[in-house]
């Protein structure tokens, strides 16, 4: 659901502005800076 929450936002006209960008839709991982490490359990 939330990755097609995504392209339905970037097939809109409300994302004519975006170019060029990577989208994350990792349920807020990147946001909160847990990152991969944190999900692999190492340091």
């Amino acid at each position: 659901e939330e990755i097609a929450q995504v392209i339905v936002f970037l097939c809109s006209d409300k994302a004519s502005f975006v170019t060029g960008q990577v989208v994350a839709a990792d349920g807020g991982f990147e946001a909160t800076g847990v990152g991969l490490a944190a999900l692999r359990g190492s340091d």
